[in-house]
């Protein structure tokens, strides 16, 4: 019998981590019932991958994105498995979606791994005082009139500043952390990403401005809406979560994951529902789709997911994430197509060790630069 590998690879994943339908747990018992090649695949896998393993992966998304994933995942199954033309190197890709995260786990680090720069801390700018190094500064401490908690990567505080003090926090590349705000709003900050915020909100908004990526959960307050304001646009809401992304300059992303928003530029403005990303660039104006939370929301737990990207794509999350500089020796290397995680908690030699299994390539790492050759 004639079939797909990337098909039943995910079809045994899906049995393993306990979510395959009945409709294709019936097929997968036939299939490997009948074709020895399958049944290598199915025994290969239920080796080297434990329920609770395959579980974890569905818990980074909320259970109506699981859902959703599901869904969507099975359909592109269907239609790659009409595809018999496929490639081995496809499947391999796919399957490196998992390994790459559970090998990051579990297998032992090389001798001489490099982590990124360590170097650059997470600081914080409060007006008319010194810069203080949040990396280095842990537990209560007090600034001139504001008092702050930092532990496990949080920043609590409160002030008896005037209402119009605003501070800046910055994240080096490298590095995440969370705030929460006067108002009890709680801010996740990805790598390479500025905040700045009032320490005191007053008045009939809450504002801040982000450069970067962040997660917002936003403390409704019906009588002050939040706003959030980007290089081109802003964001309004009352009480909701959802995620900005500036990184790429001319484009920005919010992707909604409850309640609602409203995107705005100097030329538009677009009310966001559950499920959906406004994306602004200025030839375009604003465009909706909808978006994977899997993907869009990994960072938070210290992953970056990606689908057929290309390695020129993956390349500008690792110096946002390891602190490294990135060289493309090589045009066709830019091109290839990769699916899988990257660990920010690995060495960045690890993730780079397993992603090059899916395509020709090597590199070297020489400080803080990584040639990939």
């Amino acid at each position: 019998m004639n079939f797909d590998p990337e098909y039943i690879k995910e079809l045994v994943l899906d049995k393993i981590a306990g979510i395959i339908d009945e409709e294709s747990d019936l097929f997968l018992k036939k299939l490997i019932a009948e074709d020895p090649e399958a049944l290598k695949i199915y025994q290969s896998l239920h080796e080297q991958y434990k329920p609770e393993d395959l579980r974890r992966i569905e818990e980074l998304a909320p259970a109506n994105e699981a859902l959703m994933w599901k869904t969507i995942h099975k359909r592109n199954s269907r239609r790659l498995w009409l595809r018999a033309s496929v490639g081995v190197a496809a499947a391999v890709a796919v399957f490196l979606g998992v390994y790459l995260l559970w090998a990051s786990r579990l297998s032992s680090f090389k001798d001489g791994q490099v982590a990124g720069n360590t170097g650059r801390q997470i600081m914080l700018h409060l007006p008319g005082e010194e810069a203080i190094n949040l990396s280095g500064s842990q537990g209560e401490m007090k600034v001139g009139s504001t008092h702050l908690n930092n532990i496990n990567k949080t920043l609590t505080y409160s002030s008896a500043m005037a209402d119009n003090k605003t501070a800046i926090l910055t994240v080096p590349p490298g590095k995440d952390y969370v705030v929460r705000l006067d108002d009890g709003t709680e801010i996740q900050l990805n790598a390479a990403t500025r905040l700045e915020f009032p320490l005191k909100f007053s008045g009939a908004t809450r504002e801040v401005v982000i450069d970067g990526e962040a997660y917002i959960r936003v403390r409704k307050d019906e009588k002050r809406p939040f706003i959030v304001h980007l290089s081109h646009s802003q964001v309004q809401v009352l009480g909701t979560e959802f995620n900005v992304n500036t990184y790429d300059p001319g484009q920005e992303k919010v992707a909604l994951v409850e309640g609602s928003v409203k995107m705005i530029t100097e030329n538009n403005s677009l009310l966001l529902t559950p499920g959906n990303e406004g994306t602004y660039t200025k030839q375009k104006g604003i465009e909706v789709d909808r978006f994977s939370a899997r993907e869009r929301l990994s960072w938070r737990n210290g992953l970056y997911f990606f689908h057929n990207a290309t390695f020129e794509e993956v390349s500008k999350i690792l110096p946002r994430w390891f602190g490294v500089e990135v060289i493309i020796e090589n045009y066709k290397t830019g091109n290839s197509r990769f699916t899988g995680f990257i660990d920010r908690n690995a060495p960045i030699a690890q993730s780079l060790d397993l992603l090059k299994e899916t395509n020709a390539f090597d590199y070297v790492i020489s400080g803080d630069t990584v040639l990939i050759r």
